[in-house]
Parts: C-alpha cells; sequence; structure tokens
C-alpha cells in the first residue's frame, strides 16, 4: 500500500495546469498609436496572480523590406525581456526571441524559463530587437495615446510616457514549474514506482488498497 500510495503521490505531482490570463491590456482596447523600436522600449506591468509565468504577448507590427529579407530571416531575433521591478534597471528574470518574420497582431513570446511571480508585485517587459542585422526593417508596437493601464507604465527611448502598450501575461497559479533537474528526479521515481509494481504483480503480489 505504501509503495501504491507513493506512486499515485509522484503521478499526482506530473498533473499540467494549463496558464491562465493574467494581466490583460488588450482585449476590449483600441490602439490610436504605434511606436518604431527603440532602446529602453517596453511596459511596466503588476501581476495579479502568484505563480509561474510562462508567456507574454504584445501586438505589434514587423515589417521587413525585401533587401534585407535573407539577412533578417538568417540572423536577425526580436524578442522581450523581463526585468523585475519597474523600470529598465531591473534584474533580468527570463527572456524570449524569435525569428523575425513579416506579421502584425498579438504575437506570442514563451519564456525560456518561466519564472515565479507574486500578485502584486511589479515586473518590465523590455522590447528587444536586433538592429544591426535588420537595420532597414521596421518594428512597431500597438499602444494607447493616453493610456488607460492603471498598473503599469511604458517606456519609449528609454523615458516614462503617459501611453501602455497592448500586451498580455499568461501564469499558471499556486507555484512554479520544475526545473530539468526535478522533472528528471520525478520521472526517475516514478520508473522506480512502476517496475517494482511490476514485479509487484509478475510474483502473484497483491495490493490490498483496503488495508494498507
Amino acid at each position: 500500500m505504501k509503495k501504491l500510495c507513493i506512486f499515485m503521490f509522484l503521478l499526482g505531482s506530473l498533473t499540467v495546469h494549463s496558464p491562465d490570463l493574467d494581466q490583460d491590456h488588450f482585449i476590449g482596447i483600441t490602439s490610436d498609436v504605434a511606436f518604431p523600436y527603440g532602446i529602453g522600449t517596453g511596459q511596466s506591468f503588476t501581476a495579479g496572480i502568484t505563480g509561474s509565468m510562462t508567456s507574454v504577448s504584445v501586438s505589434m507590427t514587423v515589417q521587413i523590406p525585401n533587401l534585407t529579407d535573407d539577412i533578417c530571416f538568417q540572423t536577425a531575433q526580436q524578442g522581450i525581456i523581463l526585468l523585475e521591478g519597474e523600470g529598465l534597471t531591473g534584474n533580468v528574470l527570463s527572456s524570449s526571441f524569435m525569428s523575425l518574420s513579416n506579421s502584425s497582431g498579438l504575437l506570442s513570446f514563451i519564456l525560456d524559463t518561466p519564472i515565479p511571480v507574486v500578485a502584486g508585485n511589479q515586473y518590465t517587459i523590455l522590447f528587444s530587437y536586433d538592429l544591426i542585422a535588420c537595420p532597414y526593417s521596421v518594428l512597431s508596437y500597438d499602444a494607447e495615446l493616453m493610456g488607460s493601464y492603471a498598473d503599469g507604465i511604458a517606456f519609449i527611448d528609454g523615458n516614462r510616457v503617459e501611453n501602455d502598450f497592448l500586451f498580455q501575461t499568461y501564469v499558471i497559479p499556486g507555484g512554479v514549474i520544475p526545473t530539468l533537474s526535478q522533472w528528471g528526479a520525478i520521472i526517475l521515481f516514478l520508473s522506480i514506482g512502476t517496475i517494482g509494481l511490476l514485479y509487484m504483480r509478475k510474483d502473484g503480489i497483491g495490493v490490498d488498497v483496503m488495508k494498507g
């Protein structure tokens, strides 16, 4: 019974929860202005859910001239960097990058490493772009001219502004996602438990789930 309980406990620890939409400054928001990429451009926000942030979506447009298509597709990347606190000088918590491609709308950036966030704490999304590898491309970020997002502020070229960019954040509530080493330990224990149960069946040993 003890082996069975351990096996079921470990199996339960593998339950995967879908991330919840936490901060939403996109649905129902009308963008009446767009700002081109600049160093020190981004948006701060306040987490509403304690848990593990897995992704950030940003409303933006990418336009790549034909002249630089090959260079951009092969080398240039765009992305986001997650900073601790409100502002552009906080510790780097995680990031996400993708290859450039012509696109428009809400782009989802899956964080390389999900980060623990606490409801009520502030964080900053810093936009990032390989301007050197793709200097003729245009990246623009949708925003409100007079921002209505009350729990954060926008930064353009390193300066605080009255606008707010359109974005969403996604969080798995209630805890931190296991690291790769932790997943390895969980899988190892599951394997041992499975092998143990198989040997018990092979040897004809019954498992009395009522008496333990």
